[in-house]
């Protein structure tokens, strides 16, 4: 069930990144859309379970969401993504990081560094942790020789 909640999450940050121009109260029914899609996948959770043996189930949710926002998701020009893109008016580089900004409140430079700053984190956390475990391994190789 987490990762179909996840789902629905990634399915409103997609939409949300390639379709930023929101109008109005864009924020508000995206935030209210996502709640009403958490719900609905909490509560349909043994239907989808069912489905699930097709192996079906996920991609028919993601799907499901996409369409749902597509058509019916607020812009500032007042055509949906679903008229957007039957018209040719695919979202493009530029629009996709306007919408990553507009999510995160970063340039996509900086969550690059950021992702290679916590990478390096946690790269020096494991060589600590490896380092400390190989100590203790070898300490306790010295005391059993010398039990023995």
């Amino acid at each position: 069930m987490i990762f179909r909640l996840l789902i629905a999450v990634i399915a409103h940050a997609l939409m949300f990144i390639l379709f930023p121009d929101m109008a109005t109260l864009g924020h508000t029914y995206m935030w209210l859309s996502l709640a009403a899609w958490l719900f609905i996948v909490v509560m349909t959770n043994r239907i989808f379970s069912l489905l699930n043996i097709l192996g079906a189930a996920n991609i028919l949710l993601f799907g499901l969401i996409c369409a749902a926002l597509a058509l019916s998701m607020p812009q500032s020009d007042h055509k949906s993504p679903a008229e957007k893109l039957r018209a040719g008016r695919y979202p493009t580089v530029e629009t996709a990081v306007r919408g990553l900004r507009k999510l995160t409140g970063k340039k996509p430079a900086e969550l690059a560094e950021g992702a290679r700053e916590l990478g390096k984190k946690t790269g020096d956390t494991i060589k600590a942790g490896a380092e400390k475990a190989r100590q203790e391994v070898q300490q306790l190789k010295k005391t059993d020789s010398t039990k023995k």
